[in-house]
């Protein structure tokens, strides 16, 4: 309507006005923005993630735009979509007010979005639908912040968060007016009084149905002032605060790690590193950090999902993935002038900074030694933040460049060093596990056409070797692959230590020492596939050996024995009577997505019933042991005990595991609680054996004679 566009001109000097305004805070967002940026090109340069583009563009319609992760915690996960979807769709609108007010057109719109269309109608209606959507999330997410405060909200910037959700509420509400007072006055005009497509503004309009035709016009120009400025000065912000995900969320999603998450960065020549008059080895300081991980800090939105179920902070270790990341930026921050060369001397020099080191200060020690490298806070994390590369990294300089670390490790260091076990126990004592009752071939002992029928070779692993319970386990796998006929062998006493756990506990130059012994070993033999029953070997073997020569396919035990099952190979003609809950090994199920095959195993036993723990699968809670932590002193509170008692509240008969660490773990938790007469944790291949062969036995009682 040509009186209705005369009412809403803004005039020149308004237009000139808005413009000028418009220019400097973009000017201002840039200038603030680059420096963000120039932090990130004075660190480490990675090289940029533009493999794979296809997938990357999925992964990103899926995860950041699809907010596939959200809805894990249901009812904040809508809330966060409704605002999303809602921020996204009112975009639309905030860019033709821009535009509108820069131009004097009140009428213009973008493309076909005019409401003069069905398509410009449809989109109205959503936004209509969506304004009123997001304010309603904001005000419940203040709530949440303020008043309810969930248990992952601690330590969290929650005012600045209930600002900012304030600041969107407000956006929304004068978008809001600006459509009901624009409706009104096309109403007073002789237009329609409502619209289907604007049912929220219309509503509003009819309450503002008696205001004047000035009164109108200076709601809809003050509004439209209001929102733009909201905007833009929202986006100036952005990079100031924690909001600054708003912009880099998404690219960060995009260039989310898409090899194995089991491996471990391979930096190779250590030994020409150390002989440099300063090696630079693992972080210790933000300059050795990669570009990605100050993008990380910079896409963290604190929403705190990677705390609640963090077994560190769950136990009261002093972790927390989120601390950890407000503490890098805060360091960042604090650092970032003399990174850039902005901090200037009176005389025009750069000075040195003098402020605490990075590894060690501004992230302390104990919170570095406390992590189980779980990966449950990647998992959950829903901008695909990346964790763990960092604490191995800064555990890699604490180890090798400070020799700062737990007085146990020291202990456990000598016993890879010199016997390739953490126990120290003799290496000639690794093939002791083979007596005379146990049906095993041994590589070394085999011709060259012998070995080159060998299907498998068992990799045992130290937990296999040494460990008494654990050697239950090795001897039950042996018992299958007989059984179904397969051919296979071990190293015996050949076998030495895989450097997993020395990785880890951040011994780069120790662990790789260990994997090229053990590449050499394996090499001597025509191997082309390895199996293993321990995760953490599996996964090294799998994703870490081949940057090391080892050039073969790895699988986990339970994988082939599933397989063996379902081809067969193996009859299980004995039910196992009971109910069973399953453990989920991380190093098994988060670092290399094997879920389906145990659960394949339990379903294929009969006479057992499963009950899924609440928190299985990716969301699975760690035993306590990952990340080197199976060897190091805990509080009061352990996580294994912890975790026991989750799977002990279920009333199950057997907890059943896939990892000898997660089965030690366990039944120490059980004891612990004087529970392990009650149940009993085991190892899915004993209890293939079982179905196998029927329960064991026990020894008849033998009277034995006593003097009178």
């Amino acid at each position: 309507m040509e009186a209705l566009a005369q009412l809403l001109d803004f005039g020149v000097a308004s237009r000139i006005a808005f413009s000028v305004l418009f220019v400097l805070l973009m000017l201002l967002f840039l200038y603030t923005f680059w420096y963000r940026l120039q932090i990130m090109f004075k660190t480490k340069g990675h090289k940029v993630r533009w493999d794979q583009p296809l997938r990357r563009v999925w992964l990103t319609l899926k995860f950041a735009v699809g907010q596939y992760r959200m809805p894990q915690e249901l009812a904040a996960g809508l809330l966060h979509m409704a605002i999303f979807y809602g921020f996204l769709t009112v975009s639309l609108r905030t860019i033709m007010l821009t535009i509108v007010l820069i131009t004097g057109d009140s009428q213009f719109h973008l493309w076909v979005l005019g409401t003069d269309n069905i398509v410009g109608q449809i989109y109205t209606l959503g936004k209509d639908v969506m304004t009123v959507a997001v304010a309603v999330a904001a005000v419940i997410l203040i709530w949440r912040r303020l008043v309810t405060r969930p248990k992952r909200f601690e330590g969290a910037h929650n005012y600045e968060a209930s600002a900012i959700l304030l600041w969107i509420f407000l956006l929304m509400l004068s978008d809001f007016m600006v459509e009901a007072s624009q409706v009104a006055l096309e109403t007073q005009l002789g237009g329609a009084a409502n619209h289907w497509y604007m049912p929220f503004a219309s509503m509003g309009a009819g309450a503002f149905g008696m205001a004047a035709e000035s009164t109108l016009t200076w709601m809809w120009k003050t509004n439209v002032w209001v929102h733009i400025t909201l905007v833009w000065l929202f986006l100036n912000y952005l990079p100031l605060g924690k909001h600054f995900h708003v912009i880099t969320a998404i690219p960060n999603v995009f260039f989310q790690r898409l090899e194995s998450y089991g491996a471990l960065e391979t930096k190779h020549n250590l030994e020409d590193e150390f002989e440099k008059e300063e090696p630079s080895i693992g972080v210790k300081d933000l300059e050795d950090v990669s570009w990605k991980e100050i993008f990380d800090v910079y896409t963290c939105t604190e929403c705190g999902r990677c705390v609640p179920q963090c077994p560190a902070f769950d136990t009261d270790k002093p972790l927390s993935l989120r601390d950890v990341n407000l503490s890098m930026k805060a360091h960042l921050y604090e650092k970032g002038p003399f990174i850039t060369g902005r901090k200037k001397n009176p005389d025009g020099s750069e000075p040195q900074y003098e402020g605490p080191q990075f590894t060690g200060d501004a992230i302390s020690t104990e919170t570095l030694w406390a992590c189980n490298l779980c990966r449950d806070c990647e998992e959950r994390c829903p901008v695909f933040i990346e964790q763990i590369p960092r604490i191995v990294q800064m555990r890699q300089y604490l180890v090798m460049m400070e020799g700062d670390m737990p007085n146990e490790l020291n202990n456990l260091f000598k016993g890879f060093e010199r016997n390739s076990n953490p126990w120290n126990i003799g290496f000639d004592k690794r093939g002791d596990w083979i007596t005379d009752d146990v049906d095993v071939k041994v590589m070394a002992e085999l011709s060259g056409a012998e070995q080159k029928e060998i299907e498998y070779l068992f990799y045992v692993g130290c937990m296999g070797s040494y460990d008494d319970r654990s050697i239950k386990i090795t001897k039950a796998l042996i018992n299958i692959l007989n059984a179904a006929g397969i051919k296979f062998a071990v190293l015996g006493p050949e076998e030495s230590c895989c450097g997993e756990t020395a990785r880890r506990l951040g011994n780069e130059f120790l662990g790789q020492i260990m994997v090229q012994q053990l590449v050499e070993t394996i090499n001597q033999y025509q191997v082309k596939n390895i199996i293993a029953t321990c995760p953490h070997c599996f996964n090294t073997l799998r994703n870490e050996y081949p940057d090391f020569g080892g050039e073969w396919s790895v699988y986990h035990a339970h994988e082939v024995v599933a397989e063996l099952i379902a081809q067969k190979q193996i009859e299980l003609k004995h039910p196992v009577k009971g109910s069973i809950t399953y453990h989920d090994s991380c190093f098994l199920g988060r670092y290399n997505d094997l879920y389906q095959e145990p659960r394949d195993i339990i379903d294929a036993i009969e006479g057992l019933t499963l009950k899924e723990p609440e928190l299985s699968k990716s969301t699975g809670y760690c035993c306590g042991a990952g990340g080197g932590r199976m060897w190091l002193e805990e509080g009061k509170e352990k996580v294994n005990y912890h975790r026991f008692g989750q799977l002990d509240s279920l009333g199950c008969d057997i907890i059943g595991a896939s990892c000898p660490y997660c089965n030690t773990m366990l039944t120490d938790g059980s004891k612990g609680v004087d529970r392990d007469e009650d149940v009993a944790v085991k190892d899915l291949l004993e209890l293939v054996v079982e179905a196998k062969d029927g329960p064991k036995k026990k020894p008849a009682a033998v009277d034995v004679p006593t003097e009178e």
